[in-house]
Parts: structure tokens; sequence; C-alpha cells
């Protein structure tokens, strides 16, 4: 994963607030280059890589000696074949160099992944951008229908919320655009759309459209639009619950394609990543020596105990070593003074005090602070207890991600807010924030021996949930749906939920779990999960009749109760916002579309935006770790007992020939490894 960042311009300056967010996106590696298109236009390309795939990590921009010019930003997960030992990046400038007009179009819509793209092929002198069909990684512009803006162009992975006029690319299809040697302004140039076949181009962009036929997506948009016959519908009026729902017609036969799909997306998702932890690579990298294996948990799981998640983890569990420890992240906001009583969920657990757990420790052992004490907490606990069960072999670190409402501000006004935009509603908002949180991973660790240990996850990847409720019925508005038009209209609304999951929330899912360092993945919104599921009928997605409970997402509740977690499999839904409780730390006559004021809030202190806080200490594989949130990549140590002497990469000072310029030492973090080394 990386930030990438390309500007077109005849004169503009480099945002520097950008390069710090695109700096948090990719600790591994950056790399800036620029040159001229023509006469009176330049260019500068930024890269900011999280090494994840190959031997070592890949410079972008990947920049060859025809001057072809590749910013990636993606995962291939299938589609296009990728040698081992080899990154994504590498193996797909070899083949987008010199490639014609058709083979750029047929190489990209081909891959299986997230991806966001920026190419410049310099023999053809054509600019080529886009997204995946499904919006799973960020890319945003100030470009518009058909048009470049004329001062200057900017694509970018995150921008700020001082940036208004940055949008997210749509995910409509691939965008290019020619840039003749005799170009003058950027006004001159004009903007072609190579569509998806499943997207209804808006009017805005028709003229726009490139000759040709449609670009295919490796994942079917398509929802099966069958409905219940008569018949049928006798049988499904009778109702029921899961275990009348696993003996529908055709659900044994779904199942098994389901699981498949299931396990090989998570397989292809914890497959390809690097073989040690942050910690550990960071250590290997200012050792100048090779990353070697390392015990510490490489992948995380944003974990509520809900469906969704827990059946994620089951799945993560049968593609993992049994030595191999995995971090269940759960977010907790504290809850309002006069709340402070436990939950119902919370009190139901009273009578059950004191009883020994897995791993051998009791209840009591870790309890959650009353102020905390939320939904998804107890559900969070419930489902770690269940994973347990399910392979006691594996140490499932559950980690107790607790934010303070003043934290939430704070940190709210400082950075998320700048990932979150361009989007501003109450929803993103709290989506948005609870993400961050989570993501982030500084907790404690509960369960562990008596007493509540700091811990801070060291996973580069983290699975998520995401993709589920559109694609099954998990939304109220499903349910509403199926009240006022019946099956027909379940069918309709999931098409709809599943063509906008693109320009919804996706981007912005990425922007904040990469900003620390993190690279999102999401097994459901694998391509060949989306097609199956597209492809299986209504009834046996789910079953929303009044005679039925807790039947939505079927595949999903079916699969986790056969994975050996039957109490998750008939949790009842409830979104982070509300399972989280951060919703009930805001205005409670706010709506969840309505533009959200504390996202367009400064600083109190009229900063710059940038958060330099105290020193927090977290434990970390045997050693202390200051947790400090404007943690700075170290280009090269000169001198490790002199901080005035460190060098430090500021991509806003590159150019061609040159990584970047110091930046003053209180952006310096400095991590105290294990062997009380400096890093």
């Amino acid at each position: 994963m990386c930030g990438i960042r390309f500007i077109l311009l005849t004169d503009a300056s480099v945002d520097a607030f950008v390069s710090e967010l695109l700096e948090r996106r990719g600790p591994d590696y950056q790399a800036c280059h620029s040159g001229w298109l023509c006469g009176q236009l330049k260019f500068l390309a930024h890269g900011y890589v999280l090494w994840m795939r190959g031997d070592d990590a890949t410079r972008q921009p990947a920049v060859n000696e025809s001057g072809d010019l590749l910013l990636w930003n993606g995962n291939i997960f299938d589609g296009v074949k990728v040698p081992d030992g080899v990154s994504d990046t590498s193996h797909l400038a070899a083949l987008l160099s010199g490639a014609s007009e058709s083979a750029v179009v047929s190489t990209l819509s081909s891959v299986c992944g997230p991806w966001a793209v920026v190419l410049w092929q310099s023999a053809e002198r054509r600019l080529w951008l886009g997204r995946d069909p499904l919006g799973r990684r960020s890319l945003l512009w100030n470009g518009s229908p058909g048009r470049l803006n004329p001062a200057s162009v900017t694509l970018t992975s995150v921008g700020g919320r001082h940036r208004a006029d940055l949008t997210e690319v749509p995910c409509l299809g691939l965008f290019s655009v020619h840039i003749p040697p005799d170009c003058e302004s950027i006004a001159d140039l004009r903007l072609r759309l190579h569509p998806w076949s499943h997207v209804t181009v808006p009017d805005a962009w028709r003229p726009s459209v490139a000759p040709g036929p449609p670009l295919e997506s490796p994942a079917v948009m398509t929802v099966n639009p069958a409905v219940p016959d008569d018949e049928l519908r006798t049988l499904l009026d009778a109702g029921g619950g899961l275990e009348e729902a696993e003996r529908l017609p055709g659900m044994a036969a779904a199942m098994e394609r389901f699981e498949a799909a299931m396990l090989a997306a998570v397989r292809r998702r914890v497959g390809n990543m690097p073989p040690v932890c942050a910690s550990c690579l960071q250590s290997a990298a200012a050792a100048g020596s090779r990353p070697a294996a390392c015990p510490h948990p490489r992948l995380a799981v944003l974990f509520s105990g809900g469906v969704d998640s827990m059946l994620v983890a089951a799945m993560a569990d049968r593609c993992l070593p049994d030595d191999q420890p995995v971090d269940l992240l759960n977010v907790a906001f504290e809850r309002p003074k006069q709340a402070q009583t436990p939950s119902k969920e919370g009190r139901s657990r009273k009578a059950g005090r004191g009883r020994p757990t897995v791993s051998g420790t009791t209840e009591t052992e870790a309890e959650t602070p009353s102020e905390y004490d939320v939904p998804d907490r107890v559900t969070g606990r419930d489902g770690w207890r269940e994973l347990q069960t399910i392979n006691p072999r594996r140490r499932w670190n559950f980690v107790e991600v607790n934010v303070t409402a003043a934290e939430l501000s704070r940190w709210r006004a400082a950075r998320v807010r700048h990932l979150i935009s361009p989007l501003q509603t109450v929803l993103d908002d709290s989506i948005g924030c609870a993400v961050w949180f989570a993501a982030r991973g500084a907790g404690v660790l509960a369960g562990d021996g008596p007493g509540r240990r700091p811990y801070q996850t060291q996973a580069r990847v983290v699975l998520v949930g995401m993709g589920a409720d559109e694609q099954l019925a998990g939304y109220g508005r499903h349910r509403s749906a199926f009240r006022d038009r019946s099956w027909p209209g379940l069918v309709a609304e999931i098409q709809t939920q599943l063509l906008a999951i693109c320009e919804r929330n996706l981007g912005r899912d990425d922007r904040v779990i990469s900003d620390h360092g993190r690279e999102a993945r999401f097994p459901f919104l694998d391509e060949s999960v989306v097609s199956l599921l597209s492809s299986l009928p209504i009834w046996l997605k789910a079953q929303p009749g009044p005679g039925w409970s807790g039947c939505d997402k079927l595949p999903i509740r079916l699969l986790t109760a056969r994975c050996g977690a039957p109490a998750a499999a008939r949790r009842t839904k409830r979104a982070i916002q509300f399972g989280s409780r951060i919703a009930k730390l805001e205005s409670r006559t706010e709506k969840a579309a309505d533009v959200c004021d504390r996202l367009m809030e400064a600083p109190a202190d009229g900063g710059d935006g940038t958060v330099r806080s105290e020193r927090v200490t977290v434990e970390s594989h045997g050693g202390e770790i200051p947790n400090h949130p404007t943690l700075a990549v170290v280009e090269k140590f000169l001198d490790h007992t002199d901080l005035a002497k460190l060098s430090l990469s500021e991509p806003g000072g590159c150019d061609s020939n040159s990584t970047g310029k110091p930046l003053p030492v209180t952006h310096v973090t400095i991590i105290q490894n294990r062997n009380d080394g400096m890093l």
C-alpha cells in the first residue's frame, strides 16, 4: 500500500501538511520525481511506500528508461499473475510500459484487488488515472466532468479540510488524457472516460466517453433479480430462525460455495504481507539487515464481536499457523458520567463474575472499567472467548482501545477531520473517528494474567468487515424496502446499495486506517465473494419477513455458526457508532446526513493541525516504545546521540535529484527497541 500524489502545474507550491499525511501512509520508503510533460507543464510525482509484497520495498514513483511513470496504491490478489518475490508495482510497471490504449484498459480492468493508479506513458503522451470499481482505495482530485483544473491538477491519496477543491475520483471507469508536446495550458486538455459496464454514466460525463465497448469489472455487480414464486412464498411465510433457514431449498449448495469463496478471499489477504511486524521491520531497517520472520502479531482484525468481524477472524484462523498471534482491536468511547451504570449486556454478565475463561484467568481480572462498558466491548469479549474456544492454541490478543471525550475532540480537530475530508456528514464523523481510533490499536491487553497491560499493535494488515451489510440486507433501509415493496423492493435496494458502495465510505475508511501505517483489507469485497453473492437468489441472502427472527445476512450467520461461534451467529447487528457509543458523546439532535460542524473546527490552539502530545509509554515485545502521534520517518541517522544531526525526509522539498530537506527535530519520535538501541 502507498500514499501517492501527482501534481500537474504551471506554477504552484506543494502542500507540506498533505505531505505529512501521505508520509504516515507510507513509512517505509519515500521518493519523488519531477520533470516537464511539455514546454509549459511541469509535473511532480510523490510516492510513499508501505512495503507489503516482494523481497524488498519497491521505489515509487516507478520510472523506467523510456520516461514512463507509475504510481500504484493497490494489491493484485488475482486476475493478473504476479511472480513470487516480485512486488505488484514492479510487475505492473513492466506490463504497462509502452502498452497500447487497449492493453492498459485490459490489464487494469483484470486486476482483482483494491487499487488506485496514476500512469504516465511517455511515448504515447497519455496520462491515466482511476480507482477499482468498488472504490476500496482513496484517490482525490480537483477535476470535474470532462475537464481538469486549469490552474493545476492534483491527484492524491489524502487531502485535508483546507483543500475544499478536492473530491473523490468517481469510480465510473478509467480516465485518460492526451497531452501533446505543444500543449501550452491545462485548459486545453480533455479527459476521456472508459466506463465500467455496470455503471450508468452521468449526463455530464457522456460527452467524454471513449469509443469502444465498456470495461468489464472482475466483480459481478448485477444482482440476481429472481424473487420467490408462489410455492416458495408459501414455505417462507411459515417463518422460523437460522435452523429453518439452513434447510431452505438451495441453501446447502449456496453455503458450500460461500464458505469456499470466503476462505479463499481471506487466504489471499493474509498470505500477501511481510514476514515481520512493524516494530521488527523498523529494527531490521535500522540495522541495515533483511527482516527475518518474527513471532509477533502481523495481522489485526477490527473486532466488535458482531457476526461480520467474528466470521472474518474465524476464517483468518483457518488460514494462519497456530503459532501466529492475532490482535483483535475493540474500540469504546467513554460514557457520559450520568450514564455510567452497567449496560443491559453488562448486567447479565454479573451472575457469571469470576468464572474461569479459556485462557485460565477469570473474567474479573481484566474487567472493563464501567465508563467503557459499551455494547461492543461486551460482545467483543464474548466473541474473543468464542475464538479461544475455536482455537485455544492461538494467542488471541483482545486489545481494549478506550477513548476519552477529550482525546476524541483533540484528535478529530488535529487529524481525523482532514482524513475524512472531503466527506462531511455526522455519520462520516462518527464512523471515521471510531475506525481511526480502533485502527490505531493503542490500548490495554485484556485477559493475559492479572492486571491490565498497556499495548500497541504492531500489525501492518487490518482485516475489516465492511461490505457485508450492503450485499446481504443488513441495514434498516432493506427492511423498509421489503415492507413497502416486498421481494422486488428488497432486490432493488440491494442493487442500489452495491452500486453506491464505491462512493460512500470505502475511500474514507482507507484514509483513516492507512494513517497509522496499516493496510485495510476487505474480505467481503473480494471480487469472487461479490460475484457469488450477486448470483444468489434473494431468499438465500435474507429473510426479512415478520415470521423470521435474526435472519438477515443469512450466509454469514450460517457460516459463523459452522465455524463454532453459534452465539455470535445470533447477535443483533449494531452499527459501530452505536456499539462503541461514540454517538452518545455528541449532540442527540443531529441526523446522520447533517453536515457535521465538528469536522470544520480547527484545533483550539489555532495551529497547523499537528498535535505534539505528551510521551506515552506502551509495552511492545519486551521493550518500551514511546507512542507519539506525529511519528516522522527517519531517513538516516548521522549520529544516534545527537538529535540535532538527524536527517528526515520532507517530501515537499524534493525534486528529481534529491530526496528531501531536513525537518526540525520536534517532529522526531525515537523508538527504543528491546536491545536498548535506537531506531
